[in-house]
């Protein structure tokens, strides 16, 4: 099963957010840039708001550090660290050699010399690991004379899962578990779907209740008690993909285009690389076991005006509810974070309220008591 929990990325400025974000209980999202919506953005002020927070993800990964690494903790738009002013203009010397030098095309990002090291890396590693290219997977599946088709990959994951008619008897599903994130942190979860696309996770943390949701139109979320929030842009994007109920048995798994690439390995698992395509985001690559046809891993990609963020995704533990197969571990890794979700119960065809997706009213300001 494409299950996926409606979770962002892990944050990254997550205090600078919440001070940007609208005081409202829901607003509709406004085309800002980086420099309206957030204080003292100067190189990259005229890229969509929504952009900024993944370019300092990218950021982050590429040095393997945190936002403390250049930022003040809760003041981030204060310049008191030397190191801010140096990615300043660390970004305009990339920006300038990829203008110059590559026609505007982003081929140089930080990663190219960091290397996830906070200093620029000159000499080469010895030992250090290298995942295998797209190209080796490619020489691979053509090394070993298989004649399957992307066509056959993809149905035989379909019947893996229980089959199409199982499938579509499915209205909705309620999982509960357990999150833990890369930081030791621990946090009970529970995740409503409901055909044909809605979708609501709630976190049970020590420090409150935050629920993140799509209602088939919009999606939004609240943490903490703080104002609920409008989600937009990527966020968006990618909620309404994991919302999509009936992803997995939809022609080409709801992709433009699909084709199959290569052949790796997960794990000590033999894998199909089937790559999916879709309209003005960057390709996905998935990962599918050549004997029992199960998916194994998605590699996805959030743009970012620096570089492209990669979001891997590994589905294990696979068990068989109400005729559905179900990953019953799910492990999200990005380049400097991540977490697992470990679930204990998953059930199906629960009657779940529409009204449950939608965002929380706003609550109406206490009377003064005052005439």
């Amino acid at each position: 099963m494409f299950f996926t929990l409606a979770i962002a990325p892990a944050g990254v400025h997550a205090q600078e957010r919440e001070k940007a974000a609208p005081t409202a209980a829901t607003t509709q999202p406004e085309v800002k840039t980086a420099g309206q919506a957030f204080k003292n953005i100067q190189v990259l002020k005229d890229i969509p708001a929504d952009e900024l927070l993944p370019a300092m993800g990218f950021i982050t990964s590429s040095l393997g550090v945190q936002c403390n690494y250049c930022h003040v903790p809760r003041e981030f738009e204060k310049d008191d660290k030397d190191k801010k002013k140096t990615a300043r203009e660390m970004m305009k010397m990339m920006m300038a050699i990829n203008q110059t030098d590559f026609e505007g095309r982003r081929k140089v990002t930080c990663y190219s010399c960091h290397h996830g090291m906070a200093e620029p890396t000159a000499i080469p590693l010895i030992g250090a690991p290298r995942p295998p290219t797209m190209r080796e997977a490619a020489d691979r599946l053509a090394a070993s004379g298989a004649k399957v088709t992307v066509d056959q990959v993809l149905a035989k994951y379909v019947e893996a899962l229980g089959g199409t008619d199982a499938y579509k008897k499915l209205t909705s599903r309620v999982s509960k578990g357990t999150l833990e994130r890369s930081d030791g942190i621990r946090e009970q979860l529970e995740d409503f779907a409901k055909a044909p696309n809605k979708k609501l996770t709630v976190f049970h943390t020590p420090n409150g209740e935050a629920q993140r949701a799509f209602n088939g139109t919009v999606a939004w979320n609240q943490a903490f008690g703080r104002p609920t929030r409008q989600i937009s842009g990527a966020d968006l994007e990618r909620i309404q993909q994991t919302a999509d109920f009936y992803r997995d048995i939809e022609p080409r798994m709801g992709y433009r285009r699909v084709a199959l690439i290569g052949l790796a390995k997960v794990a000590d698992r033999d894998a199909y690389v089937v790559r999916g395509f879709t309209a003005g985001a960057p390709p996905q690559n998935l990962y599918f076991d050549v004997e029992n046809g199960l998916l194994l891993r998605r590699v996805a990609y959030e743009e970012s005006p620096l570089g492209l963020n990669p979001i891997q995704t590994d589905y294990e533990d696979y068990r068989e509810t109400d005729g559905i197969r179900v990953p019953f571990r799910i492990a999200v890794s990005m380049p400097n974070s991540g977490y697992t979700v470990l679930l204990d119960q998953v059930q199906m065809n629960l009657p779940i309220d529409d009204a449950k997706f939608d965002p929380p009213a706003a609550k109406e300001p206490a009377a003064s008591g005052k005439p």
